[in-house]
């Protein structure tokens, strides 16, 4: 006897009830052999969804090993860009503390023309009085 799946599947499958209407067809040892057919086919589906499970686990385990990689490759990608910035934020820091340093200077140059000015003009001044004083000195 051969047996569909479909007719153990259904929600109301009744396996005394299909025994009882299997023996008006078929004697016991027959039924055996249809629900053994059953048996072997549903084991061997069994296995080739087991060797499939398998296979796709061990794809999904390279994948992943092959992703870990490339985490890791990319990780240290990130970690020498980071050593670089860091390069480069150092360089920066040091040129503005330059920059800086000269400013300053610049500043204080500007701070003492200012002061050298104020002086030359009150020696010029000085000088122009001292001339005037001494053009009044030698007057009438």
């Amino acid at each position: 006897m051969s047996y569909s799946l479909d007719t153990f599947v259904s929600d109301d499958f009744q396996p005394t009830a299909f025994i009882r209407s299997q023996r008006e067809y078929a004697d016991l040892e027959a039924i055996a052999r249809g629900l053994d057919d059953v048996m072997a086919s549903l084991q061997s589906d069994l296995v080739d969804l087991i060797h499939r499970d398998f296979d796709s686990f061990m794809r999904l385990t390279s994948d992943l090993k092959s992703t870990h990689y490339e985490v890791d490759a990319v990780q240290g990608r990130v970690a020498n860009a980071r050593e670089l910035i860091q390069v480069l934020r150092d360089a920066i820091a040091r040129k503005v503390a330059a920059v800086e340093a000269m400013h300053a200077q610049d500043v204080a140059l500007g701070e003492r023309r200012r002061a050298l000015h104020a002086r030359l003009a009150f020696l010029l001044g000085l000088e122009r009085a001292e001339r005037l004083l001494s053009a009044a000195g030698d007057g009438p």
